[in-house]
């Protein structure tokens, strides 16, 4: 719960700013844990100012919104979408879509809603609240997901006292 916190924390940093920077790659691979634990962002070579006009596929198929896949417009809700990825990596310890090629990812993350696989016993060792967190991060409407502010909040009210 603390590594996922910490990333929504950064991220939340990123997107309040006076002009919202998107970090277009957000993916476990670019957060590293610093001395004492702490989740850091990491990896800003994508990282761009939010604009009015966003279509390049940028990023890495995995952990990619459906709507920068297809080529959409899109907004920072495609950084929600990456954080819901890392929250199922963090619930699984699972890479996603392992064994799947990324290009195949892609297609049948457009064109067959493919996303992760929650199983039984991945729900049993989360909150329930962690749980609809992580769909609603990955809801294939981009304005159904939750803002990070709302994500911090969400974490900070989840008891984890049960699970540990």
């Amino acid at each position: 719960m603390r590594v996922a916190l910490d990333i929504a924390k950064g991220v939340y940093y990123l997107h309040s700013m006076k002009k919202p920077i998107l970090h277009w790659d957000l993916k476990s691979l670019n957060i590293v844990l610093d001395w004492a634990a702490v989740a850091k962002l990491t990896d800003f070579g994508w990282t761009r100012l939010k604009a009015k006009k966003m279509t390049a596929k940028i990023g890495t198929y995995q952990w990619m919104a459906p709507e920068v896949i297809a080529g959409f417009k899109y907004t920072e809700k495609a950084d929600v979408f990456s954080y819901g990825i890392i929250l199922w990596e963090l619930l699984t310890w699972l890479p996603p879509y392992y064994g799947i090629d990324g290009t195949e990812v892609s297609i049948r993350v457009v064109k067959e809603d493919l996303w992760p696989e929650i199983k039984a016993d991945h729900e049993r060792n989360a909150p329930p609240e962690f749980i609809q967190l992580m769909k609603r991060c990955w809801d294939r409407e981009p304005a159904k997901r939750p803002l990070f502010n709302e994500i911090i909040d969400a974490l900070n009210e989840i008891d984890t006292k049960v699970y540990n």
